[in-house]
């Protein structure tokens, strides 16, 4: 028999001078999770919100994947499973 569950996740983004704060919240069955980015931008380089957003973004994204990855450890996962992929050797699409 198949079991669906819906997850909701909604980020808000907030700008102030040189930082970008993403606050990123993931609910579901079992409760909430919740989690924060952070990015700055050097004084020499030119604003581009976007870029700020995207790392703050992505930042708390990978926040909320680890601890999902802590849950199912938690849960009994094997360590093997739950070890959290290393992205920062992903080739940019």
């Amino acid at each position: 028999m198949a079991h669906e569950a819906l997850w909701k996740i909604g980020m808000s983004l907030q700008e102030h001078q040189r930082q970008t704060r993403a606050t990123a919240v993931l609910r579901g069955p079992a409760g909430e999770h919740r989690a924060v980015g952070l990015a700055w931008r050097d004084p020499d380089d030119e604003p581009v919100p976007a870029i700020g957003r995207s790392l703050a973004g992505g930042r708390a994204l990978l926040e909320l994947a680890q601890q999902l990855f802590e849950d199912a450890r938690r849960a009994g996962a094997a360590p093997a499973a739950t070890a959290v992929p290393d992205v920062s050797r992903v080739p940019a699409g």
